[in-house]
């Protein structure tokens, strides 16, 4: 595992334990929203970045639904269809470079009207674009995190993208 792994799970990890109520439903299938829980989280992670930056040698910015690139808005081809506007989750960059860029995060909440088969993929498509290599906006890493309820309580899994057609599971 690499550094920023041992940040994403330390992060994911202390978003359960300070911000638990936002996964808890009492007694109906609501929760926060994704969006609400990516904020959290990327709060977080900026945090454990800033900790260890000198260790980490790093100056990222962590941003949520950060959706420009150079001047522009970003797009990708993700559906069969016309390139469209993406919206990242989380992203870990250097603001206004294009070189640089550490981490696409994207993530889901199981009970969530967001969260089908089909958001999922389409999720995981924007990630292996953005880290294989072959897109105009480039990440080192890519990330999908899956939080779930089971038992009364919170529990994720988080999957890096390893390869074009490979998922590695960091933490269950």
């Amino acid at each position: 595992m690499c550094e920023f792994d041992h940040v994403l799970i330390s992060s994911v990890d202390k978003l359960l334990d300070e911000d638990k109520e936002l996964f808890e439903n009492e007694g109906t299938n609501k929760v926060a929203s994704e969006r609400c829980i990516a904020h959290r989280l990327a709060n977080y992670i900026e945090e454990k970045l800033n900790k260890s930056k000198d260790k980490m040698n790093l100056n990222y910015k962590v941003d949520c639904e950060y959706n420009r690139f150079n001047g522009c808005y970003k797009l990708l081809k993700v559906r069969e269809e016309n390139k469209s506007r993406v919206y990242p989750d989380i992203i870990v960059h250097k603001r206004g470079q294009q070189d640089g860029n550490l981490a696409w995060i994207e993530l889901k909440i199981f009970n969530s009207s967001h969260c089908t088969e089909k958001t999922i993929k389409e999720d995981k498509e924007k990630i292996k674009l953005v880290t294989g290599g072959t897109c105009e906006i480039s990440y080192k890493l890519g990330y999908f995190i899956l939080f779930r309820r089971e038992e009364a309580k919170t529990i994720y899994t988080i999957e890096k993208k390893v390869s074009s057609a490979e998922w590695e599971k960091i933490s269950e």
